[in-house]
Formats: structure tokens, sequence, C-alpha cells
């Protein structure tokens, strides 16, 4: 029972932190016809709220900055400072 429970935690916490989906659909698509009643159960066992969680998630993917490529220009500037 606990090993289906934590499955459908992941898979909820997977829709939350990967779609823009409205909590009572991420409840349905694991199973749960009651959304309060899914927010229950999923804070029992996260600590945080759904909507908490998603929150959670959107910051950390806020505060990571894609790495960027230095252009080639730079690259053959560099190399010719360093001989």
């Amino acid at each position: 029972k606990d090993y289906i429970m934590n499955l459908r935690i992941e898979r909820a916490k997977e829709l939350l932190s990967e779609s823009d989906m409205p909590v009572i659909a991420v409840a349905s698509s694991v199973g749960y016809s009651d959304a309060l009643g899914f927010s229950k159960i999923f804070k029992k066992y996260t600590g945080l709220s759904p909507s908490d969680y998603r929150n959670s998630t959107e910051t950390v993917d806020k505060t990571e900055e894609p790495v960027q490529e230095t252009p080639t220009r730079a690259k053959e500037d560099i190399k010719y400072f360093l001989l």
C-alpha cells in the first residue's frame, strides 16, 4: 500500500513541477477524486501543499542560469593572448 502511495505522490510531484495543470487535475490523474483529500495526503508525505510544492520547484528552475557559450572570436582572442 505504501509503495503505491509513494508512486502516486511521486507522479503528482512530476506533474506539479513539469506542467501547469490545476491541482484538481493532478489529483484526478493520480487517482484521487477529492482534491482536498489529495492535498492533505500530499502534504503529509512531502511537508508541502501541492501549490507550495509547485511554487518551490518554480523558484528553483528560475534561479538556475543557462550556460552561455563564449563567442568564437573571444576564444580566438584569448588563445592569441596566451601565446
